[in-house]
């Protein structure tokens, strides 16, 4: 990766699982990225924070571009709250046989 002095930022998000979900699409694409600031972000130092996906300045447009590109469509975080839910023990809560008796079919394997 290039020089501390030609890294640009290219987003921030609020995790670092984020971060790296980005940088494993770019360096996919060709395009290096590094993740910075993973460790004061959330509950790790307890210091509020965002984390920053880091570029080269050179392949900043192309990054931008595949940034946008790979954006998830609009309005997919109220798709993500309206789909089914888990239980505690990984059955949704639409399934046939929701109660308890249909839990335990599940468990044997006899649905």
């Amino acid at each position: 990766m290039a020089g501390a002095e030609d890294l640009v930022v290219l987003t921030r998000v609020p995790d670092e699982l984020s971060a790296l979900l980005i940088v494993g699409d770019l360096e996919s694409q060709g395009v290096p990225a590094v993740v910075i600031g993973g460790l004061t972000a959330q509950l790790r130092a307890e210091a509020p924070g965002l984390v920053s996906v880091m570029v080269r300045r050179m392949d900043l447009p192309r990054a931008q571009a595949l940034l946008e590109q790979n954006a998830p469509p609009p309005g997919w975080e109220d798709e993500a709250e309206a789909a089914p839910r888990e239980d505690e023990e990984g059955f949704f809560a639409d399934e046939p046989g929701d109660d308890a008796d249909g839990r335990e079919a599940r468990r044997r394997g006899d649905l």
